[in-house]
């Protein structure tokens, strides 16, 4: 038949890979959908195949289905594409693929059957052979097994490496093993080859060992063959080889013949070689084409070549293989010699089975390989000589193909020798050779590649300098040496240590070069001058110009000595070289003036001022310029600028003139003003008969010369003065400003000259008599411009810094046209401003500073919702903290965040470990009630956030102030509200937060917070601290009592109403009020007078309103008036219009956002309204309008009131009002609950205008009757809807929905009550609704008295309770007022008496309160309430009582007995039931007939200490059982017959003990006392523990009662660092600045802000044991702040910030860690000597007794024991001891001898615990971890054990180590140490250490590592076999994610842990602790852990967390 082809694309990999599989898949019909024939190879692509079919049937079910899915398993799931043959598609004849044909096992003739076929109707009954081959290596036994399930009658032979021949005697047993589609074991089978198609000549032989000698396998292959002629050959890499025999022998006798023989222990296998088509053609064919090739083997006559099948090429123009069509040919072509065109070929065999083209030939010896030199760098070679480990490594690794290092063969120093590892003449030997060389030289490179040889050039000098340092970098990995020869460091090893290593070395040759290089350049000269002035001059220009020159002057000898590098010294010298002379260039009359002056300081005011380096040389004669050469001519330009000579020439006239005594007036006159002037600058005149000469300063020559030439020429000149304020104004002027060369000063012809008189400074003004007012206007016109501003610096290290750049300051001011002076204030401060308050346990510090640089365990930052950094402290956080505390902000940029909400954040590089963001509203944007409400979530979320993240300190700067416009008291409100609230819900106790600060670098704010704290309770300021109670004092509550407002201010719901006696107009408020005609254009009284002010604009303003009505208002603008805009309301008739006027008056000011509103005496006018009405109504307007608002803008509302009589008025209404509010009168149908006023009255609830309604219905909120079907029907369809919708209402729940046609925002639905308990529970709930709408009013009916049938009394007291339950507990409210709307008489007269009487009951416990009524004494210990009261026990209400009893629980006498007697029966007998109980015993029971809910039964006991452990006990067993509040006897007062005293501190010690632990429910304690005498004892003990407070009143008002007095102590008080260092202070440096603009003056301070910054930083110091400094070192410390000028800021217990001057700074810091270390050690000590005094003592022998040494010495000597020093000597008393060890004897210092002994007092054979030998040194750190390398022993130890154990039976999962971190933890060891000594002594047979695995999470890694393992985390993965720690006995248990759950990285986490298991129990769900070890023995004690099997235990539990030690962190992956 014909065959039908297709294309199969997509193949994964080569055909041959997947062959196997593709046949399984399309020979099945059921997947593929029909039986292929065969699979042959695409001849053009190797990921294609063909699908040979010879049904169409099959073939095109095959195509319909198009894709097929192949599992290739493991190549995975193949999606492949079947498609037809193209028409011309490619022929076989000429393909060419890339690749050799891949290996087939043989190859079939056509007419053959295909291996794994079954037999069809053609197959013929002889029974074949099996080929079977094999993946992996198997035995013959195992595969016999394999077999002998489908025939016991086969043999099986070996004829080869996995692969043998299985003969089986029945056609159906072979039938039946290839009709299963897989076999097991990797087993692939198929039919052996048909005789015939075997090659008669060519076998292949298997079975020989490598070892074996080729001429030996000659002779076996000769004595099998009857010494045929033959040759043999091997198949790479496989142990078989090839036997090709010259002429054909008897077969069947050979391989019978190698098959039988046992040939030196070897099984020789045979087999027959299979015929082959193909050959294999070599040679150059670059001549021959393709087609040419072809034609040739086809030739038969000329090749003997034949048909071919095809020609593909190997190497293009190389090699090619040919294969026939018919397998003889093959075998004639290889017969002949081919040379056609002229190429000579070489043609073989080639097997494609083989995958190899046989010569017939072995390779002879010559051609074998021996050995090989490989070039490397001669260090390298050398490094692995030396370490014997690398070496080992190299070898082992070259042993792995067979090849040796040879060292000693190599000839050159830069090589290495390979030679191969077996004997040449070997079978080895033949098989390795023709890839041996390649394999050994890949190999070797390989090795070589993990290492380098890096080198430094470096001097042999600098080498001797660090040759100690990188001597000490080697290790096993690298070597470090000096090559001398090439004058340079060579660095060898590993790579990767190498690279590290290298820098480190680089930087020690830099440094160690840059040493060298300074010590070869520095040179000394001396150099000799002339003259002081010369020395003095060029040690000033050295130092300005030259660094790094030491310069020292002797001015004996005229002399510089000079010494330095040599280039800084020549460059010394060439600055003293370029100096020059030169004489002054000036007459001899300047000359003379010149050298008449302060020469000295005259270089100083011009040159030294003017940067010009110069010095005047004066001799008897003559003056000359000492200078560099460019400064001459600066210097003598100078001089011509400063000085100035003027000749008048006298006419014959005026020189008679000179001579007069008016002229000699005029001179003494001008003299004497020079002189009064203080002025330096002198004027020499010197007249003669000719002239006069003037001379001196060009300014005053310039006066004088005017002034003389004016009085000659009859113009008289004038002086005015203009007055300064001080000399600095007059020397700024002077030096800067240049006024006489400003034109319009210049034009008049002005001299000026400076005063510099310190009472009277000033500027004298000289012109000509009609010029000088011009002059002196001109003058001050522009002294105009003149500022100076003060800047104080007064934090540490500014002064200094200042003090240091004074220079250099004056210098750069003088450069911005400024002058600048610095003065040190008299006063010292710098003290950053703190205040502290306590809240509970928590502390709020107000503190001056820079929120930024603050150590806190979290700061918050102020952002908007946006997430901006928009504000000043976020854009600071943002400098400080770096890009990467944004990455949140930018991750929800897109989100919708609400304003009050917080965002945690990666700190960055701030000082915290948490960053939180508080989104802020702006202040005014949503109403100032609701942004207030805003803030002070914002604060209370980010505080419990913190507290969440479990910080114990907080900072925050003034939160809203900055950037959001809150005022500083509204910030500060916020603040106390949020910590007050966050306080009271964490019981004042909160689990981890203590401090809170808010930190403020503006003074202005800081104070006005303190201002507002010493309002809040106990403040004080640092140095002062506050009380550290958490008992509000008597003076705190009388701080916060509400203050009454004055005459003249009132509040009406949080806005401020203020009166005054003035002119409105003359106001500056938002908006002022005007009360106008209808037309708006009244002039007459106020609003004439608020018209007038304001200007035309709003007159025209008003006229473009035109007319309004009767109650109009408009708004118009403020005009000229002092505000923003003008209300204009029409005049009103009656106090109603009043009313109603001013209600709209404040709608259009809340749309304008206002603040501050002021209104006239409104209608007292042309109204002739009395004014106490008209008061009453802006008042009442205002009330309404606020109710009404959902959130007012508003904050003041001013009264104006011009006329004295209206204003005496209002202020009598006012003060009225204030007395009645302080005295809280309300209409008998009111009552204030928490601030809010609750009105009942009688009406319709329907018609009720408030912002909510409550609406009182049923489940389903469908009620048709009563009030609830009014409101619905009143309401609407639109309100039913919402309700279906809601759906039905669940318990105490209300549900909101709108209010429909109601006049109201809300309808609030509750469930009717049909009970007192009920209307309470629900009304509170209807409130916390309203709260969360923000409904400010709201309306409720009398609820629970229609349908629910509750009484009327009963149901006004439960909403009033209901009311009060909601308000007193709330820091601030929505509700300003509560309706209670009620419209049947008899109903509203009972509320009424209700209210009444509620009043009543109020004032009762307010009487109660003041006159000091009480039977209690309450505090607060740590979270718990303490409450000491007379009274009986058996009627407490606490959840439980307790009972001291016997260890029968039968006690009938004393409290006991009567509480077993009011219990009754059935507690006696449950008492009974749980029989006799230990001395210690406390159990629980219930109650029976008590008010309580349980007894808690405890042995008494009758001593102090015993009651407080029992005590103790018995508040676990209340935490155990979640117990809140607890009642206690006066325990053993009565048969204990203990002291009252006693008694009471033993309880009040186990009371505070247990508060440590943080208890979660108990929270009250009661202790009744029944004898009335001993409550003093139990209140004392109580004072001195806590202050004492009263209980506070249900209203809230406290009176002031008398404090408890301090008890005096003789001790010295502890000094604190916080306090001390914080008052420490700090030089206070002005700054005065002058300069003509601001601009200049920003600059200057600018660069005195940079300098600072510059020159000032700030230090953490973070250390544990901060807290435990000794006083010692406090205050060094505090000296330390004193001496360095550093502030020293204590942020937390464990953190210190040092800010200051940089190197101070640094100083402070270093010397602190000193400090820090030595407590660090001391602490150590301490605990070893603790510890070692339990376990062990010296002692030293008396006259008749041992006496014990000091704990400190015993230390000292059992550490020298364990050293194994031989002696030890110490000091003790000023006395010196030497022990020795060996004889155990102790010398003294003067001889005397006494015997030594070491006595253990405990069960530990040492005192001193030594840690793991693998941990390395600690360096007095208390926790290490140490990463392992992977190449160490230690880490491929743990991995091995782990990855062994790691393997899940069930589900088996590829586990990969990622790292792995070694644990020392010195305390966890040393605990676990001490319990395993116990235990080993316990069971000192057995092994009581086990290395068992515990699988955990990223997040509670780090809290193991530094705690140890922690029974709180059990139950987080089920508690099946207790509540303790679990661990699982192999790894593969811990690996599950139930147990290591991945981090985001896909990293899990495991501890390979030591743990002691000593003697196990059965573990059970619930079991707290191990089962007793004999349960009737109580002292045996407990099993030491659990397990889940006592045979075959898997899983541990530890119920001791010192149980487990974590050795090791495995972090891995799975897949």
């Amino acid at each position: 038949m014909d065959e039908k082809t297709l294309v199969l694309e997509g193949l994964p990999d080569h055909l041959d890979h997947v062959r196997t599989k593709l046949e399984l898949y399309f020979r099945n019909k059921r997947k593929s959908g029909g039986e292929i024939k065969e699979v042959r190879e695409h001849p053009e692509d190797t990921r294609k195949a063909l699908l040979v079919y010879i049904d169409d049937g099959d073939l095109k079910r095959v195509l319909d289905k198009g894709i097929h899915k192949v599992d290739l398993k493991n190549k995975g799931l193949a999606e492949l594409k079947v498609s037809q043959l193209e028409d011309g598609g490619p022929k076989a004849k000429k393909c060419k693929p890339a690749l050799l044909p891949k290996p087939k096992l043989q190859k079939q003739q056509c007419n053959d059957r295909l291996p794994g076929l079954k037999h069809s109707e053609e197959t013929d009954n002889r029974v074949d052979v099996l080929l079977v081959n094999s993946t992996t290596e198997i035995d013959n036994e195992t595969l016999t097994l394999y077999f002998e399930q489908f025939t016991e009658d086969f043999e099986i032979t070996k004829i080869g490496k996995n692969c043998w021949t299985v003969k089986l005697a029945r056609q159906s047993d072979l039938q039946a093993i290839l009709d299963r589609e897989r076999h097991e074991l990797g087993l692939s089978v198929r039919v052996y080859k048909q005789e015939g198609t075997w090659d008669p000549r060519r076998f292949i032989l298997s079975g020989f060992k490598d070892s074996c000698k080729c001429e030996i396998i000659s002779v076996f292959i000769n004595s099998c063959s009857q010494s045929a002629p033959h040759t043999w050959e091997t198949i790479d890499d496989e142990e078989r080889i090839i036997v090709t025999f010259k002429k054909d022998i008897d077969v069947e006798s050979f391989l019978r013949k190698c098959s039988s023989k046992k040939f030196k222990g070897m099984e020789i296998g045979a087999s027959r070689l299979e015929l082959t088509d193909s050959i294999l053609v070599k040679g150059d064919m670059t001549r021959i084409s393709e087609d040419a090739l072809f034609l040739y083997f086809t030739n038969k006559k000329k090749s003997h070549g034949g048909d071919i099948k095809s020609l593909i090429w190997v190497n293009k123009h190389k090699s090619a293989v040919i294969t026939f069509e018919d397998c003889n040919v093959a075998h004639q072509v290889v017969e002949k010699k081919h040379c056609p065109f002229n190429t000579e070929l070489s043609t073989s065999l080639l097997y494609s089975g083989l995958q190899k083209a046989l010569t017939g030939e072995l390779r002879p010896l010559s051609a074998i390989p021996t050995d090989i030199s490989i070039v490397v760098n001669e260090d390298l070679i050398n490094f692995i000589k030396r370490n014997e480990q690398c070496k080992k490594l190299f070898q082992s690794q070259l042993k792995t193909i067979h090849a040796n290092l040879l060292f000693d063969k190599a000839t050159t120093s830069n090589e290495i020798v390979l030679g191969i590892a077996v004997d040449r003449q070997s079978l080895a030997a033949q098989r390795l050779s023709s890839t041996w060389e390649s394999k050994a030289r890949r190999e070797a490179q390989s090795f070589l590649n993990n290492y380098c040889v890096s080198e430094l050039a470096a001097e042999a000098e600098v080498w001797k300098k660090i040759e100690d340092d990188c001597q000490k970098l080697n290790s096993p990995d690298t070597d470090v040496f000096y090559h001398k020869s090439r004058s340079a460091i060579v660095v060898v090893g590993l790579t990767n240590t190498v690279n590290a290593l290298f820098d480190l070395i680089r930087k020690h040759v830099d440094t160690a070069t840059e040493e060298l290089k300074l010590e070869r350049n520095t040179i000394e000269r001396s150099i000799q001058l002339n003259s002081l002035d010369e020395l003095n001059l060029i040690e000033g220009l050295l130092h300005s110009k030259v660094t790094d020159v030491t310069v020292s002057k002797d001015e004996v000898s005229l002399s510089f000595h000079l010494k330095g590098l040599k280039d800084s010294v020549i460059v010394a010298e060439q600055v003293i070289q370029g100096l020059d002379k030169q004489p002054v260039n000036l007459s001899e009359t300047m000359v003379t003036f010149l050298m008449s002056l302060h020469l000295k300081k005259f270089e100083q005011d011009y040159f030294a001022q003017n940067n010009i380096s110069a010095s005047f040389l004066k001799s008897k004669d003559s003056l000359q310029i000492l200078a560099e050469t460019e400064m001459i001519q600066k210097a003598d330009l100078k001089l011509r600028e400063v000085l100035k000579e003027d000749v008048i020439h006298l006419t014959p006239d005026q020189t008679a003139a000179v001579k007069s005594e008016s002229w000699m007036s005029l001179i003494a006159n001008i003299k004497d003003e020079m002189e009064s002037s203080q002025n330096d600058h002198k004027v020499q005149i010197t007249p003669s008969e000719a002239k006069i000469e003037v001379c001196g300063f060009s300014n005053v020559v310039a006066d004088v010369s005017r002034k003389l030439k004016g009085y000659l020429e009859n113009k008289t000149p004038a002086t005015e003065d203009i007055p300064l304020k001080s000399v600095r104004e007059v020397e700024f002027i002077d030096t800067c400003m240049n006024l006489s060369e400003i034109p319009e000063v210049k034009n008049l012809g002005v001299t000026i000259l400076v005063c510099r008189t310190q009472n009277s400074p000033c500027l004298k003004v000289t012109a000509a008599k009609d010029k000088i007012k011009e002059a002196v206007e001109a003058v001050k016109k522009q002294l105009v411009s003149l500022i100076m501003e003060t800047q104080t610096y007064s934090k540490a290290g500014q002064s200094k810094s200042l003090e240091k750049h004074e220079a250099n300051l004056k210098a750069k001011a003088k450069e911005f046209q400024c002058k600048l002076y610095l003065s040190k204030q008299t006063g010292k401060t710098g003290i950053p401003k703190s205040f502290t308050h306590k809240v509970g346990s928590v502390t709020l510090t107000i503190i001056e500073g820079e929120i930024h640089h603050h150590v806190a365990d979290a700061l918050i930052c102020p952002l908007n919702n946006n997430l901006a950094f928009n504000n000043p402290v976020a854009q600071e956080f943002l400098k400080v903290g770096g890009s990467q505390i944004k990455d949140v902000c930018d991750r929800r940029q897109n989100e919708k965040l609400l304003v009050g909400s917080v965002v945690l954040s990666n700190p960055g590089k701030l000082r915290a470990k948490t960053l939180i963001y508080a989104l802020l509203p702006r202040w005014g944007l949503s109403g100032q009630p609701l942004d207030s409400r805003l803030l002070q979530l914002a604060i209370y979320d980010s505080l419990q956030k913190a507290e969440d993240k479990s910080c114990v300190s907080v900072a925050m700067p003034a939160l809203g102030c900055c950037g959001f416009g809150f005022p500083v008291k509204q910030s500060y409100i916020a603040v106390k509200a949020a910590i007050e609230q966050f306080c009271r819900n964490h019981q004042n106790a909160p689990k981890n937060l203590r401090n809170i600060f808010v930190v403020e670098s503006d003074v202005k704010i800081v104070d006005e917070f303190k201002s507002h704290m010493q309002q809040w309770g106990s403040t004080a300021a640092t140095g002062t601290p506050a009380p550290s109670t958490s008992i509000i004092s008597q003076a705190s509550l009388a701080a916060l009592t509400l203050k009454h407002g004055s005459d003249t201010k009132v509040t009406v719901h949080g806005v401020t109403v203020s009166l005054k006696n003035g002119d409105i107009t003359k106001e500056t408020v938002d908006v002022i009020v005007n009360s106008n005609s209808s037309t708006l254009d009244l002039n007459t009284g106020v609003s004439g007078a608020i018209l007038k002010a304001a200007g035309k604009c709003v007159v025209e303003e008003c006229k473009k309103h035109g007319p309004q009505k009767g109650d109009g208002v408009v708004m118009t603008g403020g005009g000229l008036l002092k505000c923003k805009h003008i209300a204009q309301m029409v005049g009103p008739q009656t106090a109603e219009d009043i009313t109603s006027s001013i209600h709209k008056v404040l709608q259009l000011c809340e749309k304008e956002k206002t603040t501050t509103v002021a209104i006239p005496a409104i209608g007292t006018g042309r109204g002739g309204i009395d004014p106490k009405e008209s008061i009453k109504a802006i008042l009442t307007g205002l009330e309404n309008h606020l109710l009404r608002s959902k959130s007012s803008s508003l904050k003041e509302l001013r009264l104006v009131a011009f006329e004295q009589r209206i204003f005496d008025s209002y202020r009598d209404y006012l003060k009225e009002r204030n007395k009645k509010s302080s005295h809280n009168t309300l209409p008998p149908n009111q009552v204030k609950i928490g601030g809010v006023r609750v009105e009942v009255k009688k009406g319709d609830i329907t018609t009720e205008t408030v912002r909510g309604i409550v609406n009182t219905t049923n489940r389903d909120m469908n009620l048709k009757g009563g009030v609830s079907g009014a409101i619905f029907r009143a309401a609407g369809n639109s309100v039913e809807l919402e309700c279906q919708k809601h759906g039905p209402l669940q318990g105490d729940t209300a549900a909101v929905t709108s209010g429909g046609n109601l006049q109201c925002d809300f309808i609030i639905h509750m469930a009717g009550p049909h009970s007192a308990a009920e209307a309470r529970s629900r009304v509170k709930k209807v409130l916390e609704r309203c709260e969360e709408n923000k409904i400010t009013t709201v309306s409720l009916p009398a609820v629970g008295t229609g349908g629910g049938k509750v009484k009327n009394a009963e149901a006004i007291s439960a909403m009033l309770q209901g009311f009060d339950d909601h308000l007193s507990h709330r820091l601030s409210t929505e509700i300003k007022l509560i309706y209670v709307v009620i419209d049947r008489d008899e109903v509203l007269q009972e509320f009424l008496q209700g209210l009444k009487q509620w009043t009543l009951n109020v004032q009762s416990k307010d009487e109660e309160e003041e006159e000091g009524v009480t039977n209690t004494t309450e505090a607060m210990i740590g979270p718990l309430k303490v409450k000491v009261l007379c009274g009986d026990i058996t009627k407490e209400t606490t959840e439980a009582i307790v009972s001291s009893t016997n260890t029968t629980l039968n006690l009938s006498t004393g409290v006991s007995g009567a509480i077993l007697k009011a219990a009754g029966q059935t507690v006696v007998d449950e008492c009974s039931a749980l029989g006799t109980q230990p001395d210690d015993g406390v159990v629980l029971t219930k109650a029976g007939n008590l008010p309580t809910k349980n007894i808690i039964h405890m042995v008494g006991q009758t001593t102090e200490i015993n009651i407080t452990k029992c005590m103790y006990k018995v508040m676990q067993k209340c935490e155990e059982n979640k117990i809140t509040s607890v009642s206690f006897p006066a325990l053993g007062t009565g048969a204990g017959n203990l002291a009252a005293a006693a008694v009471a501190r033993a309880m009040i010690d186990a009371i505070a003990n247990f508060s440590i632990d943080s208890p979660k429910s108990l929270n009250n304690v009661h202790i009744v006392i029944f004898q009335a005498n001993m409550r003093c004892d139990f209140e004392d003990a109580l004072k001195k523990f806590k202050r004492i407070i009263p209980k506070p009143s249900i209203a809230g008002a406290h009176k002031p009662t008398k404090q408890a007095q301090s008890q005096p102590s003789n001790t010295k008080a502890k000094l604190c660092l916080a306090t001390e260092t914080a008052a420490i202070s700090f030089p206070i440096m002005a700054v005065e600045i002058y300069g003509s603009s601001s601009a200049d003056i920003a600059k200057v301070k600018q660069y005195i802000d940079d300098l600072i910054s510059e020159e000032c930083t700030s230090k953490y110091v973070n250390s544990k044991h901060l807290a435990n400094l000794p006083e010692a070192d406090k205050e060094a410390i505090v000296a330390l702040s004193q001496t360095n000028q550093v502030h020293i800021l204590v942020a937390a217990q464990d953190k210190l910030t040092v800010s200051g001057k940089k190197d101070d700074v640094l100083d402070a810091v270093l010397k602190i860690n000193v400090f820090t270390q030595k407590a660090q050690q001391q602490e150590f000590q301490e605990s070893e000597e603790k510890r070692i005094r339990e376990t062990l003592r010296w002692e030293v022998g008396a006259i008749e007794a041992w006496k014990p040494l000091d704990s400190s010495i015993s230390y000292q000597l059992e550490l020298a024991y364990h050293r194994r020093e031989p002696k030890h000597t110490y000091q003790y008393k000023g006395k010196t001891y030497t022990v020795d060890f060996k004889e155990m004897m102790r010398t003294d210092s003067g001889g005397n001898q006494s015997r030594v002994k070491r006595t253990l007092l405990a069960d530990s054979d040492t005192a001193i615990i030594q840690p793991p030998p693998t941990w390395t040194k600690m360096d007095g750190k208390d926790l290490k971890i140490i990463i392992l390398p992977s190449t160490s022993k230690e880490y491929q130890k743990i991995e091995k054990h782990f990855l062994a154990s790691s393997k899940n039976p069930q589900d088996p999962k590829n586990v990969q180590v990622v790292q792995i971190s070694r644990i020392q933890s010195q305390g966890q060891w040393q605990r676990y140490a001490v319990l395993k000594q116990t235990l080993d002594k316990k069971y000192p047979n057995q092994e009581n250490e086990k290395i068992l695995y515990h699988g955990t999470t990223k997040d509670i890694c780090e809290k193991i590592n530094k705690n140890g393992f922690n029974r709180s985390f059990c139950g987080r993965n089920a508690t099946y076999y207790g509540d303790g720690t679990y661990f699982a006995k192999e790894s593969w248990y811990s690996c599950q994610d139930t147990y290591s759950n991945p981090d985001g990285s896909g990293l899990k986490y495991m501890y390979r842990a030591r743990v002691l298991t000593g003697s196990p129990c059965l573990g059970k769900q619930g079991m707290k602790e191990p089962d007793p070890l004999d349960p009737n023995n109580p002292r045996a004690g407990l099993h030491d852990c659990a397990v889940d099997n006592l045979q075959q235990p898997f899983i541990y539990v530890v119920f001791v967390d010192a149980g487990a030690y974590p050795d090791y962190l495995i972090s891995f992956k799975t897949s």
